[in-house]
């Protein structure tokens, strides 16, 4: 267990980073690319795979290097109430942990190989 003092700015700032972990950059990762394929014109699904391999990946890292955002995000999940202040990490399902990304990989190499394959 890991106990840090945080300024109530500081403590704001995680929460804030956590909600938005959990709804904003999943919802950004599906929608920055139909955006962008219509500005730009590039194949839609080449962009949503790689943006969902790229958020996976992000979620990943965050868990290895320990966020504190990271872990509020799953507290959120299980409706706990968050607590930058205190971190566990061993309370972490791991299949949550690493299960949750997996499957934006795994939509992501579809999204990806279905791009490359019907263009």
């Amino acid at each position: 267990m890991k106990y840090k003092h945080l300024s109530e700015q500081q403590r704001k700032a995680i929460i804030r980073l956590a909600y938005a972990n959990r709804y904003v950059f999943p919802l950004s990762a599906a929608f920055i690319p139909v955006i962008v394929s219509r500005i730009i014109g590039i194949n839609f699904n080449i962009l949503l795979g790689f943006s969902m391999i790229l958020f996976s990946a992000y979620e990943l890292i965050g868990y290895r290097l320990k966020f504190r955002y990271i872990y509020c995000s799953y507290q959120d999940s299980y409706h706990l109430k968050m607590t930058p202040e205190k971190i566990e990490w061993e309370k972490l399902r791991k299949a949550d942990v690493y299960g949750v990304p997996l499957i934006f990989i795994t939509f992501g190499v579809i999204s990806l190989v279905y791009g490359i394959i019907f263009v």
